[in-house]
């Protein structure tokens, strides 16, 4: 490119990023720095190849989330994975030419090349990356001119004075050198000028070359640095901790920007928030603030549809609402919303995520929106299709093994809807197959075996990453879930394989698992089952992986009924094992009714609330109901026999026998007239305080 075209791109240039001057409505106030805070900070690194900078100083900023600039030179002998990994953390690459030559020293051609490859090598080594300004060599700017045709601003030297929040030349920014060569390198002297920037409402940028024993100049101690940081993370409120380059586009952008109204509804308020600039190089946030308007107690704000990140904030006895919008990036409206749900949960199960949250009580409230993203704090996407009006959600369209985050709104009668509300995650669980699965009683009501061998898919850095491996069975009137953690260890867990055995007491439980084979097997000896019945779930989890399976009669104990005094225990159950109708067409009269299982009620003792001798018993199927007079049983020990009596009601004749202390019972119903049932209909037996019922599949 030749020197006239190169001076007219550089006029260009200047001419696009001059500050206009923009009109600011009343009553909003543009921040001079972000969150309206009293300084900017900005920490620089020159050179780029001091080791220090990437093992000790990135991973400190990133410890508070605070970003540095790095300006490497293309001369010396780069790492370029480690100024790659810092760059995707957010730190800013800028230039500091190639050879690190005294820019003032070259000619026209010579600047230019080391302008423009420097710039062009770091942007091919980091896609996407703005290499936008300049520290300059030995702190000389050389052409300025020629540096405005690649850069926004540049970096020159050496100053202990903060810069002014307007700066007269973007390009002649100076800084203050830290280390044993300058004289500052204790934190009292780093964070007294620090309080100055904050005093003026100015800009102090700091120049480090090397960090304790890195071979570079005027190296500082890590502990001064480190001190000096979290000065200013223990002063979040007071200081702006931010990359010269946004620093930069911030001073511009707040200088040439217009905020306005464009409507007010009372209700909805919309803005206007434009700037003069480029907008692919002018894009940061500047932060907004206006007295919350009176009676508005919950605001949202958006720009271009999104929610943006806003607060209340107490300046002077006002109450304000404080957002950050990027100047020309769409349309910024606030509104007054009703309070967003609170008290979101979330639970993952194999097939879905199941969310729950408070309801809110506004008159107003016309129902909730629900949100999912694969990634936390943002890529939030709504779920329903039309508005919900309960305060809960299934969200079943999930993935196995994955990790989901949610959040919520309402929205009221005028279509307004609210802020999102706290973030929630879950973890979908993965398919355990199950192959076999048995359960025995022992003697004492309640206490059983369980035993099941399958496979599932979790690796052995799933189990090396772990602290244990959990185990859970579970059904549906089970009194106590079964939950057993075995612990990972070098002992338990070997060349893949894991094998670890809990004995308590008289109880023992065992696991083992092949990472290689994917096998499994779990028992539990001697453990409480109380209520145990099908389906069984069962969940094992360790670290991050979870998996789940349930288990049907198919799979338990061969298609048999799990034992019945492992019921016991469980107040008021019945289980159906068999039921059988047999009905005459050509006398109706000498139907029956047959029907075996298992029932539990209140305890394993019984009582005078349980007392089939004292109480009329009712047997009912579907509509039908069949009374069996008080007196009819006899109690012999703990069972209660009938024997061919006569019922109450409809015609037949009634027998059976209740065992209490095995749960077991028969009854039949001979010489009835049943109705024609071949469908799924309700069954129940009461008596006494005692009312037990289940759904029967009657053929």
């Amino acid at each position: 490119m030749n020197s006239r075209k190169l001076l007219l791109l550089a006029i260009f240039i200047a001419a696009a990023g001059a500050a206009y001057g923009g009109t600011i409505e009343s009553p909003y106030e543009v921040g001079a720095w972000s969150g309206f805070r009293a300084a900017a900070v900005t920490y620089t690194f020159d050179d780029g190849y001091m080791p220090n900078l990437y093992s000790k100083a990135v991973p400190l900023f990133n410890s508070y989330d605070y970003k540095l600039t790095m300006y490497p030179c293309m001369l010396y002998n780069l790492t370029w994975s480690n100024i790659q990994a810092a760059a995707a953390y957010g730190h800013e690459v800028g230039s500091h030419t190639v050879t690190h030559s005294d820019l003032s020293s070259l000619d026209e051609a010579g600047q230019i090349y080391e302008l423009s490859e420097s710039q062009a090598i770091i942007n091919s080594y980091i896609p996407g990356n703005q290499c936008l300004t300049l520290a300059y060599p030995y702190c000389i700017e050389g052409n300025e001119t020629l540096n405005a045709a690649y850069y926004i601003a540049g970096r020159t030297c050496a100053s202990s004075t903060p810069n002014p929040a307007t700066p007269p030349n973007l390009y002649m920014i100076q800084c203050t050198i830290l280390g044993n060569a300058n004289g500052i390198d204790t934190t009292p002297e780093i964070t007294a000028i620090d309080d100055e920037a904050a005093s003026s409402g100015g800009w102090v940028v700091f120049l480090i070359h090397a960090i304790d024993s890195d071979n570079g100049y005027s190296p500082i101690s890590y502990t001064v640095l480190s001190q000096s940081v979290a000065y200013l993370d223990s002063h979040r409120d007071t200081f702006w901790v931010e990359t010269f380059l946004n620093v930069v586009k911030y001073i511009k952008e707040r200088d040439d920007v217009s905020v306005s109204e464009t409507s007010n509804t009372g209700s909805v308020i919309t803005l206007s928030v434009t700037d003069t600039l480029n907008d692919t190089i002018y894009n940061h946030p500047l932060t907004i603030r206006r007295p919350v308007p009176d009676g508005w107690e919950h605001i949202k704000v958006t720009q271009d549809g999104d929610i943006i990140d806003s607060s209340i904030v107490e300046v002077d006895s006002t109450d304000y609402i404080m957002f950050d919008v990027v100047p020309d990036d769409g349309e910024v409206i606030m509104s007054n919303t009703i309070a967003p749900p609170e008290g979101l949960t979330a639970t993952g199960g194999s097939s879905m995520v199941v969310l729950d949250w408070n309801d809110n009580n506004e008159s107003d409230l016309a129902g909730y929106n629900v949100y999912r993203s694969t990634t936390s704090g943002s890529g939030y996407s709504k779920l329903n299709t039309t508005l919900l009006t309960q305060s809960d959600y299934n969200d079943s369209n999930v993935a196995l093994s994955s990790t989901y985050y949610y959040v919520v709104t309402a929205e009221d009668t005028n279509s307004i809807e609210t802020v999102y509300s706290s973030e929630v995650t879950a973890r979908t669980t993965d398919v355990m197959l199950v192959r076999k699965c048995t359960v025995n009683a022992s003697k004492t009501a309640g206490i059983g075996t369980i035993s099941f061998t399958g496979d599932m898919n979790a690796t052995a850095d799933d189990l090396s990453g772990a602290d244990d491996i959990q185990v859970t069975v579970d059904s549906g009137n089970m009194v106590s879930p079964l939950i057993e953690i075995f612990p990972i260890d070098g002992n338990s867990f070997k060349n893949g394989k894991y094998n670890y055995t809990i004995t308590e007491d008289t109880s023992k439980q065992s696991f083992k698992y092949d990472t290689t084979s994917r096998k499994l097997s779990f028992t539990g000896k001697n453990v409480d089952l109380t209520g145990i019945d099908c389906p069984l779930i069962i969940e094992i989890e360790t670290g991050d992986y979870i998996c789940q399976a349930e288990v049907n009669e198919a799979k338990v104990n061969g298609k048999k009924p799990i034992p019945i005094n492992l019921l016991m225990g469980v107040a008021d159950s019945l289980r159906v094992d068999k039921i059988t109708v047999k009905q005459n067409a050509t006398s109706p009269a000498s139907d029956s009714l047959t029907v075996k299982g298992g029932f539990s009620a209140l305890d394993s003792d019984y009582n005078a609330d349980a007392n089939m001798v004292e109480a009329d018993v009712n047997v009912i199927l579907g509509t039908q109901m069949w009374t069996i007079p008080d007196s009819n049983f006899i109690l012999k020990k703990t069972k209660f026999t009938c024997s061919k009596k006569t019922t109450e009601n409809e015609s037949g004749i009634a027998a059976g026998s209740f065992d209490f202390s095995t749960g077991a019972f028969m009854l039949s119903i001979k010489n009835a007239d049943i109705d024609d049932v071949h469908n799924i209909v309700n069954f129940s037996i009461n008596f006494s305080d005692v009312n037990v019922a289940t759904d029967v599949n009657v053929h």
